[in-house]
């Protein structure tokens, strides 16, 4: 979901900006943004929870390391495959920069716009959470109830975001459904499986571009 800025290329779609006084002037103390422990230094932490209405709800920690960050840009990525692109939807999009919130939340983004963040000076850690329409692809007929989610079609571009990412994906227990494998696309597209289960779904890591190559979980999707 993550990726250097060289490798935004585009002149198709234009960039919308948040205003300048989009980061609360105080720091708001009840709202620090821990990191886990997973997330490298540099680098990044996408954790996805897979939803019964086939949307996931994903979190990414950035960790951008001794730089001073000016912007990151977020884009939404048309989803891959043999027929016409799927639309992609990022919607209810929430960002922390250590103590400090962003006051004007993006209403929604769609495949193709991305919305670029100013940022003021050395920043520890950052945090993004939204909702991600259209990611999982559910199956229609060999295995009712199951689908396959595409865990990186956000690209985020910034200071640590071109270094390792590592991908978990998760389900709402109580809910039923489980993650039943990850895979990682090689140099050629060609998917292989990758990572390992973990106690609550299943984790890879990818280094350098995680949006050069794609990040799938087949997944049993909890109930409604």
């Amino acid at each position: 979901m993550l990726v250097a800025a060289a490798v935004v290329v585009s002149t198709a779609w234009g960039v919308d900006r948040w205003r300048d006084d989009s980061v609360a002037g105080a720091p708001d103390r009840s709202a620090v943004v821990q990191l886990p422990r997973l997330v490298p230094s540099p680098g990044v932490l996408v954790r996805s929870r897979v939803r019964a209405d086939a949307s996931l709800r994903v979190t990414q920690w950035i960790r951008p390391g001794s730089v001073l960050l000016s912007e990151l840009t977020l884009r939404v990525l048309p989803a891959p495959g043999d027929g016409p692109p799927a639309a992609i939807e990022l919607r209810d999009l929430r960002i922390r920069a250590d103590a400090r919130v962003l006051a004007e939340p993006v209403a929604e983004l769609v495949s193709g716009q991305r919305v670029a963040v100013p940022f003021y000076g050395y920043v520890r850690a950052i945090r993004l959470d939204y909702v991600l329409e259209g990611a999982v692809i559910r199956s229609e007929s060999s295995a009712p109830g199951r689908g396959l989610a595409r865990l990186n079609l956000v690209q985020v571009a910034g200071p640590g975001t071109d270094q390792t990412h590592v991908f978990e994906t998760r389900v709402l227990e109580r809910r039923g459904g489980s993650v039943l494998s990850m895979a990682c696309g090689d140099v050629t597209g060609v998917l292989q499986s990758c990572g390992r289960g973990v106690a609550r779904g299943w984790q890879t890591s990818v280094h350098g571009s995680a949006t050069a190559r794609p990040v799938v979980s087949v997944v049993d999707l909890p109930s409604a």
